[in-house]
């Protein structure tokens, strides 16, 4: 990470014990915990993987998930994804957005006369047409024999 891109974030990823607070003092430098929880995303290692030049695994992961849990990732996301929209000449909260529709189940409470019609599916789900079971010939069995 440069040194451009950490100042972009630098503000928003805070340690575990911060000014006032107690606890004992930050031991680890924030950005080599970042850099390496980019490199687990990058790589797909395994966190226990991690190179020695990154701080201690664990260290890592624990970060990882508080700031998973706090909305850490959410907000250096919307201010990464602002910042991209300012540079091209766009708000920077979206206007608009599309929602597709196999990925959103209408509501049950939702009449099937005001659900509308779709006359190419076949099934339920993103599968597309349901496979339809084939009956099983009379006499034969299915299982091991004997079973």
């Amino acid at each position: 990470m440069t040194d451009e891109e950490w100042a972009l974030i630098a503000d928003l990823v805070e340690p575990y014990s911060s000014r006032g607070k107690m606890g004992w003092p930050v031991k680890n430098d924030r950005r080599g915990v970042v850099d390496a929880i980019f490199a687990v995303a990058a790589t797909g290692c395994q966190w226990r993987a991690l190179p020695a030049s990154y701080p201690h695994w664990d260290t890592c992961h624990r970060y990882h998930l508080t700031w998973s849990r706090d909305g850490t990732w959410e907000r250096i996301c919307d201010r990464l994804r602002g910042l991209v929209r300012e540079k091209e000449g766009r708000e920077v909260d979206p206007s608009a957005s599309v929602i597709d529709a196999r990925s959103v189940r209408g509501a049950s409470t939702v009449g099937a006369a005001t659900r509308g019609y779709d006359g190419g599916n076949y099934g339920v789900g993103p599968q597309g047409p349901a496979l339809r079971r084939l009956p099983q010939p009379r006499g034969r069995r299915s299982g091991p024999q004997g079973a």
